[in-house]
């Protein structure tokens, strides 16, 4: 009889040295049961500390040791033994606790509830009061609002100021915006820009009548522009005698040129649809010769 079959029937290991003797008699070292396995280390070093608790729920255990068993050549029943060796989980039985104390659990998650929502309520409150109490947070106070005033006085406009000549007109428009150039211009520029429409013509007087909408360019003999812009149909420009200008016309088909009363042909200075010419003091027309 050899040592170890006396010592068998002398008494019985414990399950952790009966899993660890079988692996030493097997020549497996524990990390290379482990990888046969597939398991971690630490869950083969738990069976054979026998430290159960490492190896999770009862379930786990059974799977474990029964995979172990089966590569030593061990009983399976020793899973069995285990699994019914180790404390199962007390669960607390509702049906024991009395209903005053269950009404009391409810009645509390009720008043925790009711008391978030208020808190919610009372700081969404706080918070709609002072945007409307603090300074700039009103309505009146918004940049681009205009705000009734209580008390009588000129009336504001709330657009922004732009020049007269890039505004289109209609053709019921009356023009009455002051002209584009130099207030100090001497007497004979009194006559140059807008003009209201039927008033009589002055001999040597240049007169332009829009049909159509048309972008002009008028520049005085200096190079200053006198007005630059789109001009809506139905509109019309006076450009005093004595005078020598530049005019440039975007659309000339839809204008209209006069001399006192007296039609001017604007073909002979048109490319495309632009017409350029000059106008001498004198009130005829010439082509410009440079740029």
């Amino acid at each position: 009889m050899t040592e170890d079959s006396y010592q068998d029937t002398l008494f019985e290991d414990p399950i952790g040295l009966r899993f660890r003797h079988a692996r030493e008699k097997a020549r497996w070292s524990i990390e290379a049961a482990a990888q046969q396995l597939k398991l971690p280390v630490a869950v083969l070093d738990a069976i054979e500390k026998e430290d159960w608790g490492r190896l999770g729920a009862p379930i786990f255990v059974r799977s474990y040791l029964g995979s172990y068993a089966r590569l030593l050549g061990l009983p399976i029943s020793i899973a069995d033994e285990v699994v019914k060796g180790t404390q199962q989980p007390q669960l607390a039985s509702v049906g024991n606790v009395p209903p005053r104390r269950r009404l009391d659990r409810r009645l509390g998650t009720l008043a925790r509830l009711a008391l978030t929502v208020a808190v919610i309520a009372a700081i969404a409150a706080g918070i709609w009061f002072l945007q409307g109490r603090l300074p700039g947070a009103t309505q009146a106070d918004a940049p681009g609002t205009l705000v009734a005033s209580a008390t009588p006085g000129p009336s504001v406009a709330a657009t922004a100021p732009v020049e007269p000549a890039t505004q289109p007109l209609s053709a019921d428009s009356t023009i009455t915006e002051p002209a584009p150039f130099n207030a100090t211009a001497g007497a004979g520029d009194a006559a140059i820009g807008p003009a209201a429409s039927g008033a009589a013509a002055q001999a040597g007087e240049i007169q332009l009548r829009f049909r159509g909408d048309s972008w002009i360019e008028v520049l005085g003999a200096d190079g200053v522009a006198l007005e630059r812009g789109l001009v809506g149909a139905g509109a019309e420009r006076r450009y005093g005698p004595g005078r020598a200008i530049r005019v440039m016309i975007g659309d000339a088909a839809a204008v209209d040129a006069f001399s006192g009363n007296s039609p001017l042909d604007l073909s002979p200075y048109r490319t495309a649809k632009v017409a350029r010419f000059t106008v001498s003091s004198d009130g005829s027309l010439h082509p410009v010769t440079s740029d």
